[in-house]
């Protein structure tokens, strides 16, 4: 951290919040990772590495990945990569051949976003739709099965969920401005919180999950429900659901609002245009998917309900674990140990034995708890 610190008090101009400037910060602190890890420091090597990766290259990664998501996609690899080998300690050729492949890699990506210095109104337009799209749905698939679940089976007030993600919005947007003006909140500090707030959503949305399921098969559950959900649903269980409500909007409103920014900054006019109208109608569309969820579900048979909503937040579940091991990866957190797995983003699937492994391992036990382990019989109706 001293040795970033010190780059960034000689180079004030690298805070500037352009491509260009955002790459060669990428470039700067992987050279100095590489001499520390050559004078034997790899702590700070791998330091200097993972704020090369989140407070240089990964701004700029919305830019690029409109213009080629391949290369962008392997840059990205390479740059994992090359922390996992200062992680294990390697040769100083294999690093050093590993370091000049990603200077390399940088310096395309800047020629590749200087080719094209305005984004017109369709690249615009697509970038926020799908970004927008992309990080709302999973928020907006939490919210719907929470409020769902609760006005189908409790009844009663939703007041707690609705307040959940309005302050969310407000937080990820009061967050952002302290970010940009206030304080400097690094990428490492982004990824743990991004991380750690996936990984208690999908432990909340395994558990009811396995809830809504295990009491799906009971005839005389509806008649128990009626009697005793709402006083099962107190004030504290409604505050849990806001809260996981809170968590679910929050990790997304803010990753959103940066990955927007790196595209705003680099658009001509005509691309910030598009890039607004493509945000509002990514915001009506998944406003639609929303209700689309909650009459679907809420008109369902009691049983097919609670199937329905529990299918929906296990594989929820899966995937905000995925998410949340790879923030913790990219944050320095935790070893990435790669596997030829395909890359599946928006499914939380990612090639390393850690997120994957996770993932099988959830997958397994949503499988024995809700198919091989023995029902227990539904409480009687008092």
């Amino acid at each position: 951290q001293q040795a970033l610190l010190a780059y960034l008090r000689a180079h004030p101009e690298s805070l500037v919040a352009d491509q260009d400037s955002l790459l060669a910060l990428a470039r700067n602190l992987l050279n100095q990772s590489l001499e520390r890890y050559l004078a034997g420091d790899a702590e700070a090597a791998q330091r200097l590495a993972v704020a090369a990766y989140l407070d240089g290259y990964e701004l700029s990664e919305s830019s690029l990945a409109s213009r080629d998501a391949e290369f962008s996609r392997a840059l990205e690899n390479k740059m994992l990569g090359f922390r996992q080998l200062l992680r294990q300690g390697s040769d100083a050729e294999q690093v050093r051949a590993a370091h000049q492949e990603l200077i390399d890699g940088l310096n395309q990506a800047e020629a590749l976003i200087a080719s094209e210095e305005d984004t017109g109104f369709w690249l615009g337009f697509l970038g926020s739709l799908l970004v927008l799209i992309r990080e709302g749905l999973e928020a907006i698939l939490v919210v719907a099965a929470v409020l769902a679940f609760v006005r189908r089976v409790a009844g009663g007030s939703t007041a707690a969920i609705h307040w959940g993600w309005i302050l969310a919005l407000g937080a990820g947007f009061a967050t952002w401005w302290v970010a940009v003006t206030l304080i400097d909140i690094s990428g490492a500090t982004r990824e743990i919180t991004e991380g750690g707030a996936a990984l208690v959503a999908a432990v909340v949305l395994f558990y009811m999950g396995f809830w809504l399921h295990d009491k799906r098969h009971a005839a005389s559950w509806q008649q128990y429900l009626k009697q005793h959900m709402q006083g099962a649903l107190s004030s504290g269980s409604r505050f849990g659901l806001g809260v996981l409500a809170f968590i679910a909007v929050y990790r997304e409103i803010f990753e959103t609002i940066l990955c927007l920014e790196a595209i705003w900054v680099h658009a001509s006019s005509e691309g910030q245009w598009g890039m607004i109208i493509g945000g509002v109608v990514s915001v009506l569309a998944l406003v639609v998917l929303a209700i689309l969820i909650l009459r679907f579900s809420t008109r369902l048979p009691l049983s097919k309900f609670f199937g329905f909503s529990a299918l929906l937040m296990s594989v929820l579940a899966v995937i905000f674990a995925g998410k949340g091991v790879v923030a913790l990866q990219e944050a320095g957190w935790l070893p990435i140990h790669g596997v030829n797995f395909p890359e599946i983003s928006w499914l939380g699937i990612y090639p390393s034995w850690q997120g994957l492994g996770l993932q099988l391992v959830m997958v397994a036990m949503l499988v024995y708890l809700m198919f091989l382990r023995p029902q227990s019989a539904p409480p009687a109706a008092a």
